[in-house]
């Protein structure tokens, strides 16, 4: 078995959340190391549609993928979300 795998050698579902939790630690960094203040949140519906990261009131949304190269069923939930978040701002 091998000790060190390269990020793009990472595959299946335990990969995907595997590196949505690396991204998470990676904010949890930045907001230590500069002091910012904001909250980290997910966002999800009934349907199954998410996006993995909700920052700065709904104003960023990240969905983190390790999948290459990327689909357009990978973004469907920062789609609705977009779209849900906007008619809520009008």
């Amino acid at each position: 078995m091998r000790g060190n795998l390269l990020i793009n050698e990472i595959k299946g579902p335990d990969a995907g959340h595997a590196f949505e939790h690396y991204v998470f630690l990676e904010f949890l960094a930045y907001k230590e190391l500069t002091k910012a203040s904001f909250d980290t949140k997910y966002w999800r519906r009934q349907s199954g549609l998410e996006v993995d990261f909700v920052l700065a009131r709904g104003n960023i949304a990240i969905e983190a993928k390790i999948a290459n190269p990327i689909q357009k069923r990978d973004i469907k939930g920062l789609v609705e979300f977009a779209k849900e978040n906007t008619s809520q701002k009008k």
